[in-house]
Parts: structure tokens; C-alpha cells; sequence
């Protein structure tokens, strides 16, 4: 009956996802009674710092992976697996391009991030310190999350829900593991950090999963990722010279905000500029593209995107 292999095959999709929620929400409980032994505080402070996390997370990885997700889906359904690699490499180049230098950002202004936005009132100077120091450890795991977003999707696309939930599932296990283990000697910043460094094993483990059946990572595509990544070490390099003056500059009382929000978004601009330099003096092709986004929404930068291509 046609009817009932419909339902089969909507509960045989759903389920691994319905199950994998339950997993995220049970990890999320998990997480939250642990954070609660070290403080009331902890726990409001790991809210805030994983929110501004999630800003850039928001605006670049659920933004890719939603996109490609039915042209992924179009390709498997084709078999033409080679154009799937191809078009699933298309959309991590750039979502890796932008996630790694927005993780350095996000670390190294992470007291600026935190005073600019929350610190007035009731939020203090001890609130900020309390709300930036897990986020140095969720910033260093911001392109683990992208990556994971996206090649989650690309195993729907290929009618694999169970892959990424089984993942996730072992992944909360280590999440927890390595939260009680190092609880007593770190206090709420462990949870932090383990939540990054399962991530980044989550991560590994999809990469590893999916490039055996759609074929490994291109030598290119290494030496794409190693360009990437000294640009970003010469921007990381910026940001922590920049710092602490942008921190003392920032600071509630001395001067207006008015006055503090122009100088961090200065700053800000500063270190953005300082990445796009690199890239390209180091011919990553993905600043063309990003310039060329920015030209339909800013036309005085089309000149500059086209000098960037040359």
C-alpha cells in the first residue's frame, strides 16, 4: 500500500531526528545540573556566553547548511556523487573561511564582546568576567559547530539520519565524562570546554564517516585550509595586541557609549581588514566571493572585488 510505505518512510526519517533531539535536550539537562554545583552564577553565565556564540554560528553556519541541503539532496537522489562532494566542498570553503577568523575575533575581544553588550546595571564587572571566560573556550570550538551543522545536513541529504544521531549520542557521553571529570579542578569552565572538544571529536568523526563514502579530502583542499589558517594566526596575532587596550577603551565609565561602540567597532574592522588582507595576499579564492556578496548590498566595493580577483 502506498499509503502505508508513505508512513514508513516519514517515521523511518523521523525518528533518528526525534531521537537526536532528546539526546541534545538531555545533554542541555545534563549540562545545566552540573553548572548549578558550582553556582547559581555559572549557570546564567554559561547562557550568556553560549548565546554570543551562537550569533555568528546563526548567521553562517544554519544560513549554509540550510541552503545546500535539497541540492545535496537532488545530487544523491541522482547519484552523481562527484557533484555532491563537489557542491558539499563548495559550501564549507566559505562557511570555513569565515568561521575560523570569527572564532579569533570572538576570542580575543571576548572581555570587549561581553562589556559592550551586557555590562551595565545589575551585570558588573565581575558578571563580565564570569560570562568571558567560558566563552574563550566556546569560541575556540565555533568552526567545530559550523562544520557539524553542515555535514549533518549532508548526511540527510543522503537519507542517513542514524549517522549523526549515533554521533551524538557517543558525543554527549564524552560531553559528560569529561565535564565531571574535570568539574572539581576547573569549576563551570570545564563544562565549557567540553562542550567544545566533543564537538570537535562529533566533527572528526562525520568527516572521517562521510569522506569514505563520498571519497577523502583533496590535497588542494589541505593546502586551501592551511592558508586559512595562517591568515587567521596573523589576525589572532592583531586581536591579542589589540586587546586589552580595546578592553580598558570599553570599559563602563570610561566614556561615552556612544564613543566605546565606535572605537570596538574599529577595532573590529581593524582585524576584519587584517584577515581580508591575508587572504589576499595568500589567493584564497573565497574572498572574491565574499566580496562579491558584499558588492550587491555595498556597490562602492564591486571595484574592490574585482581587484580581488585578479
Amino acid at each position: 500500500d502506498p499509503r502505508t510505505r508513505g508512513v514508513y518512510e516519514v517515521g523511518r526519517l523521523l525518528a533518528p531526528r526525534l531521537i537526536g533531539q532528546a539526546a541534545f535536550q538531555l545533554n542541555f539537562i545534563a549540562v545545566t545540573n552540573l553548572a548549578w554545583r558550582t553556582g547559581e552564577q555559572s549557570v546564567s553565565a554559561l547562557n550568556y556566553a553560549w548565546q554570543l556564540l551562537m550569533l555568528p554560528h546563526g548567521v553562517l553556519a544554519l544560513s549554509v547548511s540550510t541552503v545546500i541541503l535539497p541540492t545535496l539532496s537532488r545530487l544523491w537522489q541522482v547519484g552523481d556523487t562527484a557533484a555532491f562532494r563537489a557542491t558539499l566542498g563548495n559550501a564549507l570553503r566559505p562557511l570555513l573561511f569565515l568561521s575560523v577568523p570569527a572564532s579569533v575575533i570572538l576570542f580575543a575581544f571576548r572581555l570587549p564582546i561581553v562589556q559592550t553588550l551586557f555590562q551595565t546595571g545589575a551585570f558588573s564587572t565581575e558578571s563580565t568576567t564570569l560570562v568571558a571566560a567560558p566563552l574563550a573556550f566556546l569560541a575556540a570550538g565555533l568552526a567545530s559547530y559550523a562544520l557539524v551543522e553542515a555535514l549533518t545536513r549532508a548526511f540527510y541529504a543522503m537519507h542517513d539520519t542514524w549517522t549523526p544521531v549515533i554521533a551524538g549520542i557517543a558525543i554527549m557521553a564524552l560531553n559528560i565524562l569529561i565535564g565531571v571529570t574535570l568539574l572539581d579542578r576547573m569549576g563551570y569552565l570545564a563544562l565549557a570546554l567540553a562542550l567544545s572538544l566533543s564537538t570537535t571529536v562529533e566533527a572528526m568523526i562525520l568527516i572521517v564517516v562521510l569522506g569514505r563514502r563520498i571519497g577523502g579530502v583533496s590535497t588542494k583542499t589541505r593546502g586551501w585550509l592551511l592558508r586559512v589558517l595562517a591568515s587567521s594566526a596573523v589576525t589572532a596575532f592583531v586581536g591579542a595586541v589589540l586587546a586589552d587596550p580595546l578592553t580598558e577603551a570599553t570599559t563602563p565609565g570610561n566614556g561615552p557609549k556612544l564613543q566605546q561602540i565606535v572605537v570596538f567597532l574599529f577595532a573590529l574592522g581593524v582585524v576584519a581588514m587584517v584577515y581580508l588582507g591575508c587572504a589576499w595576499m595568500l589567493r584564497i579564492p573565497e574572498l572574491s566571493d565574499f566580496l562579491v556578496l558584499l558588492s550587491r548590498r555595498i556597490p562602492p566595493l564591486r571595484r574592490l572585488a574585482l581587484f580581488a580577483r585578479h
